[in-house]
């Protein structure tokens, strides 16, 4: 069996909102009513890497500005 090329180390590009509707409601549909065909599966798989990425980027990038405007521990001098 001859092995399909192949780009290594390529990602997909950005998720757009209609897709991401779409694994929502996959997602729920899976969970709550027991029903997942081969596409939404499909779907589910090819998406994931991709959304824990960005989701890990977010929380990264939402706890630096948490220690930004964290300003207890900052002392301001008195101007001149």
């Amino acid at each position: 069996m001859t092995a399909l090329p192949s780009v290594p180390l390529a990602r997909g590009g950005q998720i757009s909102d209609a897709t991401l509707q779409r694994i929502i409601t996959v997602g729920h549909d899976a969970q709550v009513h027991d029903t997942l065909d081969t596409a939404g599966a499909a779907l589910i798989m090819l998406t994931a890497p991709q959304l824990a990425f960005e989701l890990l980027h977010r929380r990264r990038a939402m706890a630096t500005i948490q220690d930004l405007t964290d300003l207890d521990n900052v002392r301001f001098l008195p101007g001149a």
